[in-house]
């Protein structure tokens, strides 16, 4: 019963300061628990999977997890794999040749849904939640939310800049122990301006 209540306090907490910048914000409808329905964060309610799609329910990701899901928007559905190796150079030379290791992707969503959610994360940024992160250039488009995890809050920022085509840049981060959804989103849209300046800089892969 306790943790159903934090979880519930996160929700409407984040609601507030979403109404407050009069963003459509959730908002709880306090009232007599009804004890044959799944309280906050269990799955099978319709609660439970709303408190999911929020961020606010059992499912964890990490910040790596999220930018691939964020490439995929970009990438018309296909989740890119990471990969660290980028090229390599012989000892006592100065040119670097490029990796040409097959880079594969995974479809996670249909192009139509990724459309959709590239529609979706530009007007959270032009006018709506992640508005700070503009400031970083009209090409950006993200979305910035809080988490929680026992008593401490998180803010959270995923986004993406396009370079044309289906090429972009995707960020995740998260700031521990604070709930400025401004802050993460300025600092998130400045990563992503200053990363597309210095990819666009680079000369054309053969």
């Amino acid at each position: 019963a306790d943790e159903a209540a934090v979880d519930l306090d996160a929700v409407e907490l984040e609601g507030a300061q979403m109404r407050k910048r009069g963003i459509a914000g959730p908002e709880i409808v306090h009232g007599d628990p009804d004890p044959e329905r799944p309280q906050a964060g269990e799955h099978g309610g319709d609660q439970g999977e709303g408190e999911d799609a929020f961020g606010q329910g059992q499912i964890n990701f990490t910040p790596l997890e999220m930018a691939s899901i964020v490439a995929a928007i970009i990438n018309g559905g296909n989740a890119p794999q990471p990969y660290l190796l980028i090229g390599t150079r012989e000892p006592g030379t100065e040119a670097w040749t490029p990796a040409s290791a097959v880079r594969q992707s995974h479809p996670i969503t249909t192009p139509q849904t990724a459309r959709q959610m590239q529609t979706m994360m530009r007007g959270a940024v032009e006018n709506g939640v992640a508005w700070a992160a503009i400031r970083g250039g009209p090409n950006i488009a993200g979305y910035s939310a809080l988490a929680y995890s026992g008593e401490s809050t998180h803010v959270w920022f995923v986004g993406f800049a396009y370079l044309g085509a289906r090429d972009g840049v995707a960020i995740a981060l998260v700031i521990e122990d604070s709930d400025d959804l401004d802050l993460a989103a300025s600092i998130g849209g400045e990563a992503l301006r200053v990363a597309s300046l210095a990819l666009a800089a680079q000369p054309p892969s053969n």
